[in-house]
């Protein structure tokens, strides 16, 4: 095995996005800030002048592990600010409001993902994780971590959660998600019935927001529909379900006794705290079309507060400032003139983003989206230029005759961009429809003879992926679901007409894979029938095969795949392995998910691929194997026969 390193070329980290998830209301030497934290690699914090609309400071989340997505912030008693760590490992920071310095106070091992902060009397700060279905305390004074486990019985997700009097209300995200209080210093769970009009019908406890003794808890429902609803603390009642919302989303603080939300229809709702009575501002603050994968994004109120800003001729009374995903931006709601402005928090704030989906267009420019970011990025190959242009996080990408397609996650949303349009947001690239039937990541994609060919991951907490079939020219879909019982589509290529698709058996987030083994199918799409499902076996020693991806068909008419550290050809009647190459074995864990594809990429006499994310070249006729040092996550060929490839934020190229 050979190296092959001087022949690789650094272009850029050209995925950039200011996304702000959550924000919180503060002051700092007498001037009225808002503290947000930029998604990046890494994650940076930003004290934020709202009256000069600049940044007084940035300071990077400092972590062992790189911190690129923070879901929640709070603020305890002494003005001091908290964060949480989406990601994996989890871990909580501390903003010091006196040093002015951020730092890791806690680190959660084995957690994925800490949620929604909340502050009790004595300044210790609570917060839910996922996967482990935990509840976690921390003590600013002792600086400990106390963990009580899951509390809910198998609920994975503890997606929410609010403190007030001694206890803890919780919501997770499940099958069949749980509402209920936890007393800490007593261990007790109290579970909280659901009302009767949305029983057996909530997909997650999405949000929650403290006022006075009520939680206004989002339910995001199962058909995708976003509820605002009211529980009495005190009284131990449900006191309303209100009108569906923009997606995800905390209500405000409390101001002048009401507060408010962004309604469905995009326009500001207010609710009286006195009678709990819904009414219309007349605001306009952010519309989507109903069904839009956006309702799953922080697109309504995301925390901040009220200002009363200085410059009161353009933002008289009072100002309510948040933050708002697909914009990228701040907003500021003015309540007098009922208007909205979004603010952009400044081109320096704009963090490189992992690269997610890599494709080459029709014109053999190459296409890239990134995570949790709402750009995508078209590069120039003979003009060596990047051109950004509005989309969701993308999954897959692929290119079928002269238009390219997004596979974008959540909902499985697929989008079209034609390279000879120029681009206009939310019509060049557009949604054309979704895959449906409860599938969320739409990873694998691949052009048919004259169709769009998708595999999906499922949505949380499901099993079972499917196989989709679009027609761009009659605009026909087909889908058909679980057809590797329990298994997603990791994989597809078309060969004669016929589809050959492999599976993982990995489900969607929360989900533990039941079945043992992998497989690779052929599928008739006229028919809509598996004609032949195998598992893969080496002539080596291996373990179970948990995930087989990047099928192509090469020019010679040959189908290829990889799992692992091996990449392999396989029979297109037997599905039988006719030739390998273990370049670095196989080594699956079943309880490490695993959906992101493998690629494989022709170019003349070889192929180029990532098994174990591992860029290696491979000859086709001898097998023989170059390997290059450096990771690769996704591979396009450009039309200048080179190879493109992310690792990370960065695009690179080789020969």
């Amino acid at each position: 095995m050979r190296t092959a390193n001087n022949r690789i070329e650094y272009l850029g980290d050209p995925v950039r996005t200011t996304f702000i998830l959550d924000c919180v209301k503060g002051e700092e030497n007498g001037k009225d800030v808002l503290y947000f934290s930029v998604t990046g690699n890494p994650s940076t914090f930003v004290v934020y002048d709202v009256n000069e609309k600049k940044m007084i400071r940035t300071i990077v989340h400092e972590s062992d592990d790189p911190v690129k997505c923070i879901w929640s912030q709070v603020k305890d008693k002494k003005g001091n600010i908290y964060t949480a760590d989406a990601g994996f490992p989890a871990g909580i920071f501390k903003y010091d409001i006196n040093t002015r310095t951020l730092k890791q106070v806690a680190f959660l091992g084995d957690e994925h993902g800490a949620y929604h902060l909340s502050c009790d009397e004595e300044n210790n700060i609570y917060f839910g994780t996922a996967m482990g279905g935990t509840i976690c305390k921390y003590d600013d004074i002792t600086g400990e971590l106390t963990n009580y486990g899951m509390i809910a019985d198998g609920e994975k997700y503890v997606m929410s959660s609010v403190y007030y009097g001694g206890k803890l209300y919780c919501g997770s995200r499940s099958d069949n998600p749980k509402f209920y209080s936890f007393d800490p210093k007593t261990k007790e769970v109290v579970y909280i019935d659901f009302p009767e009009r949305i029983k057996g019908k909530v997909n997650a406890v999405y949000y929650m927001t403290l006022i006075r003794h009520y939680t206004f808890a989002i339910m995001k429902m199962n058909d995708g529909v976003y509820l605002t609803t009211c529980y009495n603390i005190k009284d131990k009642k449900w006191e309303n379900i209100y009108e569906p919302g923009l997606g995800g989303q905390h209500l405000t603080e409390e101001f002048e006794g009401k507060s408010y939300f962004v309604g469905e229809d995009g326009y500001v709702k207010g609710i009286n705290l006195d009678t709990l009575e819904c009414f219309d501002t007349g605001i306009m603050y952010y519309h989507l079309e109903k069904g839009d994968d956006g309702f799953d994004y922080a697109n309504g109120f995301m925390n901040g507060g009220f200002f009363k800003l200085k410059d009161q001729e353009k933002y008289p009374g009072y100002t309510y400032i948040t933050s708002n995903y697909d914009n990228n931006s701040l907003a500021y709601v003015n309540f007098i003139k009922k208007e909205t402005e979004f603010v952009n928090a400044g081109s320096i704030l704009s963090n490189p983003i992992q690269i997610k989906a890599l494709t080459s267009t029709a014109s053999g420019n190459i296409v890239m989206g990134g995570y949790m970011s709402t750009k995508g990025i078209l590069y120039d190959v003979d003009k060596n230029t990047f051109e950004e242009f509005y989309c969701r996080q993308t999954e897959g990408m692929t290119t079928v005759k002269d238009k390219t397609y997004f596979g974008v996650y959540t909902r499985a949303s697929i989008w079209e961009f034609d390279e000879n349009k120029p681009f206009e947001k939310e019509v060049n690239p557009k949604t054309i429809f979704q895959v449906g039937d409860h599938q969320d990541r739409p990873f694998a994609m691949c052009s048919g003879k004259d169709n769009l060919i998708i595999g999906t991951i499922p949505d949380y907490y499901e099993l079972g992926g499917s196989l989709c079939v679009y027609n761009p020219d009659t605009k026909e879909k087909k889908m058909w679901r679980n057809l590797i019982k329990n298994q997603s589509i990791t994989g597809v290529c078309e060969r004669n007409g016929i589809i050959y698709a492999s599976t993982g058996i990995w489900g969607g987030l929360s989900t533990s894979p039941v079945e043992k083994e992998a497989k690779i199918f052929s599928f008739d799409p006229e028919k809509g029938e598996i004609i032949k499902e195998a598992t893969v076996k080496f002539p080596f020693e291996h373990g179970d095969i948990l995930h087989i991806g990047g099928l192509i068909c090469d020019s010679d008419n040959n189908l290829w795949a990889v799992t692992s550290g091996t990449v392999f050809k396989f029979d297109p009647d037997t599905l039988e392995v006719t030739d390998y190459v273990n370049i670095s074995g196989i080594n699956w864990n079943r309880n490490i998910t695993v959906w992101k594809p493998f690629s494989l990429v022709e170019k003349d006499e070889f192929i180029y691929s990532n098994p174990d994310e591992q860029l290696v070249r491979i000859n086709k006729n001898t097998l023989e194997v170059e390997k290059y040092n450096i990771q690769a996550f996704m591979l396009a060929k450009g039309k200048d026969n080179k190879i493109y490839f992310c690792e990370g934020d960065s695009l690179y190229r080789c020969e």
